[in-house]
């Protein structure tokens, strides 16, 4: 195990807690989710002392049977001698807890906070339908998902909908667990010029980035685009992805659509080395939320609507029921319905009202400044952590 503590300027109220954090985001380093690093900062901060894996997950191809069997039984003897040393357990974003850890946990009736970040069940079986339903992998992960809900005596989620939503999934009644709401929290970045919309650039730029999964319909963005051509829009959409395998498929598309004079896709920019951050700020408009049919598609807030309010860029997305917890149609977003039509009409008005950006987009920073900032996420975790361990 590898001792995570580190000295800070500042130490809020609460005593020293040794907490084990339990999930492979926490030993990916620089590549981790923003939300798993903010959980770690928040517990640094208050001078937590974190127990974690020592080396981040690698790939195992070239190992053989011995090494392997090996490789597990050193973890597995990790996480149960953590869990019984540590004063708080803390199962991370995409984390897991193995049946006899969950028995462990409930017997010394430690608490445990679950950060229920997303459901891998609802993720893989419904939305992305790698996992086929009623198979052993999909019994599986449901099991996971159940066994977090049931083990937690701290239960987060990032917002109302998402919380009954995969309750419901998991087919698990709202319990005696303490529930917290947590949003997504990003770091401050750079406000966007937005310059179609200050009329120093003739065609309006839109951007979308993120994972090429069905839940962000990406193809219906494409559609979108070839319509808007037909009509001589002056626009150009350009997309960021993470993966120039994932990307061909959508690359194809666009071709087939006659759209490379339009759509310009990149797979090397990134927020973490700031060439992302960079781009948007001198270039894009209009920013995306989602577009998918699923159910998750239709319930979830997703990363680049917060991250793009974190930049005053205004979105375009279908409604959802967590978006419209916090973002007001028309006034702090543009909502649309999860058509091609409906999206080209939606950014043909934008062409021609370029005032509706800037107004938008500068609400949708107030939003961001008020719900999504890191500081406010690492104090309220660390708050409920204080309090999971008794003060």
């Amino acid at each position: 195990m590898m001792d995570k503590a580190h000295p800070v300027a500042s130490l809020e109220g609460g005593r020293r807690l040794t907490v084990l954090a339990l999930g492979s985001q926490v030993a990916l380093g620089p590549h981790r989710s923003h939300r798993a690093d903010s959980i770690l900062s928040a517990l640094v901060h208050r001078r937590h002392r974190v127990l974690s894996e020592e080396t981040p997950p690698q790939r195992h191809e070239q190992e053989g049977t011995l090494a392997r069997v090996v490789r597990w039984c050193r973890k597995l003897t990790y996480r149960f001698t953590g869990i019984l040393s540590a004063d708080l357990v803390c199962v991370m974003p995409l984390g897991g807890l193995w049946p006899w850890e969950s028995i462990a946990l409930r017997i010394q009736r430690k608490p445990v906070i679950v950060d229920y970040y997303v459901s891998l069940y609802d993720t893989l079986v419904n939305d992305r339908r790698t996992v086929a339903p009623g198979s052993f992998i999909a019994w599986f992960l449901m099991m996971n998902d159940r066994r977090l809900i049931l083990t937690a005596t701290s239960l987060i989620f990032l917002n109302r909908s998402e919380r009954d939503f995969y309750l419901k999934v998991a087919g698990v009644p709202q319990r005696s667990a303490r529930i917290e709401l947590l949003p997504l929290s990003t770091s401050a970045k750079m406000r966007a010029r937005l310059p179609f919309a200050r009329r120093e650039h003739a065609v309006l730029t839109l951007c979308w980035w993120g994972t090429f999964i069905p839940l962000h319909g990406l193809e219906k963005i494409l559609e979108a685009m070839s319509l808007l051509k037909r009509q001589a829009a002056p626009v150009r959409l350009f997309v960021f992805g993470t993966s120039a395998e994932a990307s061909l498929p959508f690359e194809h598309l666009a071709s087939e659509k006659d759209l490379l004079d339009l759509v310009s896709f990149d797979n090397t920019k990134r927020f973490v080395d700031g060439s992302l951050e960079n781009f948007l700020a001198r270039h894009c408009d209009v920013g995306f939320g989602t577009f998918g049919d699923s159910d998750k598609a239709r319930t979830v807030l997703v990363n680049k609507v917060v991250e793009a309010s974190a930049m005053g860029i205004p979105v375009v997305s279908q409604r959802t029921e967590a978006m419209r917890e916090i973002f007001r149609e028309t006034i702090d977003c543009f909502y649309v319905e999860a058509t091609a039509d409906s999206l080209a009409d939606c950014i043909m008005n934008l062409v021609r009202t370029p005032h509706r950006i800037l107004e938008v987009g500068e609400r949708a920073h107030g939003i961001y400044e008020r719900h999504f900032n890191d500081e406010s996420f690492r104090q309220r975790f660390g708050d409920l952590v204080t309090e999971a361990a008794g003060g």
